[in-house]
């Protein structure tokens, strides 16, 4: 099964996961076999939004993210032409948090505006590239630590949520780890 990758995930990899993982790297070199074999993946927004966020401290800890000849992101602009009226009209409709929407006065212009931020962005590139691997028979999962609860404000729903209609698997990076047959020995360093 293909992974693909989240920001927030990555947070928790680097944050969490990564500081116990210093001698013996069993994590770290897991991921990378994992991206060299294409059965990890991320996007490229995906590692633009890893730079901009906590000044980049994701990536000072994951920085194989940053060498193309492990890390081969997915390119978002790849993925537009691959939106189908049925993903446009999930866009228009499903994809919306309509109860946010009711809260908001917005002009079409602005919907308008939201929409093209929304197709143009990170989560909404992520559940393309998963919907394209399912049309080609191929088995995937978004690895996220976002929940199915809208409680952010947004006008377009979580990742989860996101995935439900198009039947597209979703788990957090406790579960997929705990799936992958993988025996860390964390060290913790002496004060």
């Amino acid at each position: 099964m293909i992974a693909l990758f989240d920001t927030s995930s990555f947070d928790v990899l680097a944050k969490c996961y990564y500081p116990f993982d210093q001698t013996e790297f069993v994590l770290r070199d897991f991921f990378i076999d994992g991206f060299k074999q294409q059965q990890i993946l991320t996007s490229d927004k995906v590692i633009e939004e890893c730079q901009r966020l906590k000044k980049g401290s994701i990536l000072t800890h994951l920085n194989f993210l940053l060498d193309t000849s492990i890390c081969k992101p997915i390119y978002s602009h790849l993925l537009q032409p691959t939106i189908t009226k049925k993903i446009s009209n999930l866009v228009n409709n499903q994809f919306l948090n309509k109860g946010v929407l009711g809260f908001r006065d917005l002009s079409e212009t602005e919907l308008e505006t939201e929409k093209q931020g929304f197709v143009n962005g990170t989560d909404f590139n992520l559940v393309l590239a998963a919907n394209q691997f399912l049309i080609q028979g191929r088995l995937v999962c978004i690895v996220t630590e976002e929940s199915k609860t809208e409680n952010d404000g947004k006008l377009y729903k979580k990742i989860p949520n996101l995935c439900v209609p198009l039947g597209i698997k979703t788990m957090t990076l406790p579960e997929w780890l705990q799936n992958q047959n993988l025996t860390c020995h964390f060290s913790f360093p002496n004060p």
